[in-house]
């Protein structure tokens, strides 16, 4: 994967402190701009293709690990460190964010059950709705 080599290529940049030209600069931005409208563009066409079977028990599985496990871990990860205020709150929140799009692109562009990963974004998004609604409540109870 060329992004691997390019992240690294960046972080070396970082690190040595060396600027990127102008002309580079300039088309990362666009691209960078245009991104988020071509990966939903790509889930719209993947949701519009794939087959409605859900395995049910499959889909409830992961989006229970992804929005209701990692956020109870957090806060026990959070009350052991003895952190406080806003960064535990990021921290805990973030942890309950729903399944990013990245997965159905890595799994389109390797052709690995494109289908199933489609609705656990969806899946995901649309339960998020309520999770994450009471581990921002939560997180502000305790950790404000």
């Amino acid at each position: 994967m060329p992004v691997i080599y390019a992240m690294i290529l960046g972080v070396v940049f970082h690190l040595l402190d060396v600027p990127l030209p102008e002309p580079v600069v300039t088309p990362l931005d666009y691209i960078v701009n245009g991104f988020i409208a071509i990966a939903l563009i790509t889930l719209g066409l993947q949701l519009g293709t794939i087959r409605w079977k859900f395995d049910l028990k499959q889909v409830l599985g992961v989006n229970t690990i992804r929005l209701i496990i990692s956020p109870v871990l957090a806060f026990l990860l959070v009350y052991v460190m003895g952190m406080s205020g806003v960064m535990a709150q990021v921290f805990i929140i973030s942890s309950a964010v729903p399944t990013a799009l990245n997965v159905v692109l890595l799994e389109i562009e390797y052709d690995n059950q494109p289908e199933f990963s489609s609705q656990i974004v969806l899946s995901s998004t649309i339960l998020s709705m309520f999770t994450m609604t009471a581990v921002i409540y939560l997180s502000q109870l305790y950790f404000s």
